[in-house]
């Protein structure tokens, strides 16, 4: 868990800030994500294996997909 805001409030803090608003952002949480939510590119659920999430990161940062 974060110490400081959750992972949502963080979502909520970079997609205000012009300079980071179009940066892709993947969520990875072990929570259950409340219905009606978004804002993220991507969601993995923990436990994860690695293979997915460099599925997701490629997806994210390969134009060519």
């Amino acid at each position: 868990m974060m110490p400081v805001m959750d992972g949502l409030q963080a979502l909520e803090k970079i997609r205000a800030d012009p300079v980071w608003k179009s940066i892709p952002v993947v969520l990875m949480t072990a929570a259950t994500v409340p219905s009606g939510t978004s804002g993220w590119d991507a969601l993995l659920y923990k436990p994860f294996d690695t293979a997915a999430l460099f599925n997701v990161v490629r997806r994210l940062t390969d134009p060519e997909t």
